[in-house]
């Protein structure tokens, strides 16, 4: 009988091991795949963070891009005007007003938002090139610059003398 009992005694001894065992992982899993899966869950919204924030960034450097700064210091003014103003007077040659022209045609087609309308006579000129026939290089023309409230030139007006 005592080994009966030794027998059942280390039988409940290895119970009790297998079941503490098994009770010490259930609550190492009870407080370890919370934590687990909270620190997923952390992980995921920081990436999914992270990748809105580059979105937002690409798409506002891509709006900052394609914005077009009209605003100019004083000095980009002056350098703009330059090109022109040499040109300005009452007694102008129809050679000068021609090369006027093709300049007036050159920062149209490369500054687009630099526009600088030009009128013969009194008419808006929407096709300078084509127009550049109608000016005669023996007579003489007024050409008078405009500017814009920045100062910029924006309109030139060119009348013939005869």
């Amino acid at each position: 009988m005592e080994e009966q009992n030794q027998v059942n005694n280390n039988n409940n001894n290895e119970t009790k091991k297998v079941k503490t065992g098994v009770t010490v992982g259930i609550i190492l899993a009870v407080i370890f795949v919370p934590i687990i899966i909270v620190a997923l869950v952390i992980m995921g919204l920081g990436a999914i963070i992270v990748n809105n924030a580059s979105q937002v960034i690409k798409e506002a450097s891509i709006e900052e891009s394609s914005v077009e700064d009209t605003s100019f210091t004083k000095q980009e003014i002056n350098t703009f005007n330059s090109k022109f103003e040499s040109y300005e007077g009452t007694n102008v040659s129809g050679s000068n007003v021609k090369a006027l022209a093709n300049i007036v045609i050159v920062n149209n087609n490369y500054y687009p938002e630099l526009q600088v309308d030009v009128y013969f006579n009194g008419i808006k000129v929407y096709d300078l090139a084509s127009s550049k026939s109608t000016i005669t290089a023996g007579n003489k023309y007024t050409v008078e610059m405009k500017k814009d409230s920045s100062g910029r030139i924006n309109r030139i007006n060119i009348k013939s003398n005869v």
